[in-house]
């Protein structure tokens, strides 16, 4: 259960910057209500409900999707009982995609927005996805996204061990499922992801399909729905040429990703983002 934080009076906000006060933590003894390091809060008994949600840090009480069954089918003929928690998959809509793994530790909104995985069913070998929730989309004075690689999420799907409902975050807006249900990505959950990674390492990436029904024998996929068949680099690339930095040192053309354009940044550079076809 969690509980409500007593903001306290204390020498340390009288006398200290608020810069200084804020590197303190304030540590309580629950079971004797007994502070063991000074500082700006105290933690108490007291419980919350859901009736009475409380203020940050405590936002993941938000309303989560509903969880519903859902199966993952490898084109090698594997099957995976999971759990839905992003947008609803339905019986007659098939997700199809090709499954492929990323070993980050951090930086889920990162790779779902990342360009290079368009058309990918991605599958997050960190046990634990969703703990942090999801920032806000704000740009940086050169207007750039901080916190993601493009304007949308570029996945097909997402593939995780566990699912944390619960994130705990200062800068979270929104919990990693519902981000997924506004932008329509099905998430499934409650999947043995080594031994999905230990498929891929084997034979390499597959083609996959997500779906509420059961596909144990019912359906194959074929060739014909692999995503690399598409131009996927026209599909995220930018119809216009666009310039950042006017005045930079340095004249760069730049076919890529944000990550790449804040690194010229540092270096003063002039960008310009081109379309695909413009040289």
């Amino acid at each position: 259960m969690f509980r409500k934080i007593n903001w306290v009076n204390s020498t340390l906000v009288q006398r200290k910057s608020w810069v200084r006060l804020l590197s303190r933590v304030a540590l309580t003894d629950v079971h004797h209500r007994r502070p063991v390091i000074k500082g700006f809060a105290s933690v108490s008994k007291e419980d919350f409900s859901r009736l009475d949600p409380p203020s940050p840090p405590f936002q993941s009480m938000a309303k989560e999707p509903p969880m519903t069954p859902a199966m993952l089918k490898l084109q090698s003929g594997q099957t995976f009982m999971a759990k839905s928690f992003g947008a609803p998959l339905k019986s007659n809509k098939l997700v199809t995609g090709e499954v492929v793994f990323t070993t980050s530790l951090v930086g889920y909104t990162e790779s779902m927005t990342d360009p290079s995985y368009r058309g990918q069913i991605l599958v997050f070998t960190q046990p634990l996805i969703g703990n942090y929730g999801v920032p806000p989309q704000v740009t940086d004075e050169f207007g750039l996204l901080k916190h993601f690689e493009s304007e949308k999420i570029q996945v097909q799907g997402i593939i995780v061990s566990n699912y944390a409902e619960k994130y705990s975050h200062w800068n979270a807006v929104q919990s990693l499922g519902s981000w997924c249900a506004r932008s329509g990505i099905p998430a499934i959950t409650g999947v043995d992801t080594r031994a999905i990674v230990s498929i891929l390492r084997d034979q390499g990436s597959t083609l996959g399909v997500m779906s509420s029904a059961d596909l144990s024998n019912q359906y194959r996929l074929n060739n014909e729905e692999d995503p690399n068949k598409r131009n996927l680099v026209a599909e995220v690339s930018t119809t216009e040429k666009i310039v950042y930095n006017r005045n930079g040192d340095l004249r760069i053309a730049l076919i890529g990703k944000v990550s790449f354009i804040h690194i010229q940044y540092f270096f003063s550079s002039f960008v310009a983002c081109s379309k695909i076809n413009y040289f």
